[in-house]
């Protein structure tokens, strides 16, 4: 199934399940592959306080749901057979757990699911049975693909069960994943990398088959992670091996330039020490690794704020733009709010916003949050 659905981004699904999910509705989301589905529904089962079952479809046949046959004996003496149902749908039962806990049931590649299985899960999403047993009201169902034509395993579900769901389709977007990122300490110079080559956030392309990974929201995540250790690597064409087996050859290879770089950086403490003598490196990816470096530091020691708005008011004078991205980075990041009204360091930074015609608007952009405190200043 293309993506021929009117689509939303990330941050818009826990309102769109909100409004799904407790009138019993099932929910089918669909996206590209990387984009952060599982990751989304693991944070809204854990804000409703319910259980999560993650159940990979495409692993199962049709036993798994059933139950294996078992014969017994009646006190007549007859022989009947009937089944022994998997402990999962017993545990989320009304006839074998009926005061059980609310739960998400989450079919993960629901469209890669043998062809067996799928009339198990039809009455399962139609009636909420399987076998003997019925699912409890507050358990809520939620399943997720990748369109046909994202050139995974996922295929088009026939009409009858397809209508059975709400589908959400999801898109990508840069500005929404760096929100995201931003609150979940995710590497600065990662954020400033795409802050500069948006292009590379997400290439996926289902015409290119050969290609064994490439980058996507979730392969920048990983890389954040292990970004510190890479650069560790004393062989350069091992971390660029390293970086291509993350975030796929052409990224990692842009990646990899970017980050040569860094050994001509200057002291980061220095430099949050002493703003006012900051200079604007000449060279690009230089400014890029210096901003998500000052970024990182920041996250890491609060009390760096107020130099950190100091040099982003500096750059607002020199390169407005990588200005108005570190303070964006800085406003974006909750622990950083708290206090920021008395922070003498962000009042300098508002002020060379305010006098900057147009700026005011760019900052705003960065989210309700920012647009409160540019008011406030």
């Amino acid at each position: 199934m293309g993506l021929n659905h009117v689509a939303t981004t990330i941050n818009h699904l826990p309102e769109l399940l909100d409004l799904f999910l407790p009138q019993g509705m099932s929910v089918f989301l669909q996206s590209k592959p990387g984009l952060g589905k599982t990751e989304s529904v693991t944070f809204y089962a854990a804000a409703a306080n319910a259980e999560l079952h993650v159940v990979v479809a495409s692993l199962h046949d049709r036993l798994d749901f059933t139950g294996l046959p078992r014969v017994t004996t009646r006190p007549d003496g007859a022989s009947v057979t009937d089944f022994v149902p998997m402990q999962l749908v017993a545990h989320l039962s009304r006839e074998h757990s009926p005061k059980g806990r609310p739960a998400v049931l989450y079919f993960n590649e629901l469209n890669a699911a043998p062809e067996s299985v799928l009339p198990v899960l039809y009455r399962l999403i139609l009636e909420r049975k399987i076998g003997n047993l019925t699912l409890r009201e507050n358990v809520q169902i939620i399943a997720d693909g990748n369109p046909s034509s994202a050139a995974s395993a996922g295929r088009d579900l026939h009409q009858a069960l397809r209508r059975r769901f709400v589908w959400i389709v999801i898109e990508e977007s840069l500005g929404v994943w760096q929100d995201w990122a931003v609150a979940h300490q995710i590497d600065g110079r990662v954020l400033a990398f795409l802050n500069t080559h948006p292009q590379l956030f997400c290439d996926f392309d289902p015409a290119r088959r050969e290609r064994l990974t490439y980058s996507c929201p979730a392969s920048w995540t990983r890389l954040s992670k292990v970004l510190d250790a890479i650069l560790r690597l004393q062989n350069l064409d091992l971390r660029v091996v390293a970086l291509a087996g993350v975030i796929g050859m052409e990224a990692g290879a842009q990646f990899a330039a970017y980050l040569r770089h860094s050994e001509s950086l200057p002291d980061i403490e220095q430099l949050l020490a002493n703003p006012e003598n900051f200079k604007t490196p000449a060279k690009l990816d230089e400014l890029d690794l210096v901003v998500g470096c000052i970024f990182n530091k920041v996250a890491a020691k609060h009390g760096l704020r107020p130099n950190a708005f100091r040099i982003a008011a500096k750059l607002i004078k020199t390169n407005r733009e990588y200005g108005v991205f570190l303070g964006r980075l800085l406003l974006r990041h909750p622990p950083l709010q708290k206090g920021i009204q008395t922070d003498a360091g962000y009042r300098e930074f508002a002020q060379a916003i305010q006098e900057h015609r147009g700026l005011a608007e760019l900052i705003i952009a960065s989210g309700q949050e920012a647009e409160r405190l540019i008011k406030g200043a």
